[in-house]
């Protein structure tokens, strides 16, 4: 997938430091630099990065599967941008109480949420 990696700034360079970069920050700097290359190749701004792989399917710069891949990164910078420890607790408390068969989730998930806040569970 060279087009992609040349999205993402790669330039078909050797890896070198980039394999040690934590996965955060592979997807901010990837995310940026796609977004703005294809903004540059379009000539126009996009509100994300979704929007202008789209835009660019359309307009036959980027086949379906980059599409996706562009598609599916933009996913995961909002989930990036977006996650907190709190929702990571949460989150795993859902799964842990699902797992045991759903008993006491909702109170285990409001607890969670609670504690994630500083605050105490009400009735």
């Amino acid at each position: 997938h060279r087009l992609l990696g040349i999205l993402l700034g790669w330039h078909g360079k050797p890896v070198g430091h980039r394999a040690f970069m934590d996965a955060e920050a592979l997807i901010l700097r990837g995310h940026g630099t796609a977004l703005r290359t294809l903004s540059d190749a379009m000539g126009q701004h996009f509100n994300g990065l979704g929007m202008a792989a789209r835009a660019a399917k359309k307009s036959g710069l980027v086949n379906g599967t980059l599409c996706k891949q562009l598609v599916r990164l933009d996913d995961a910078f909002a989930i990036v941008r977006h996650i907190t420890l709190a929702k990571i607790d949460i989150l795993q408390c859902s799964l842990t109480s699902s797992l045991a068969g759903g008993r006491g989730q909702h109170e285990t998930v409001r607890a969670a949420t609670a504690a994630a806040a500083g605050s105490t569970v009400l009735p």
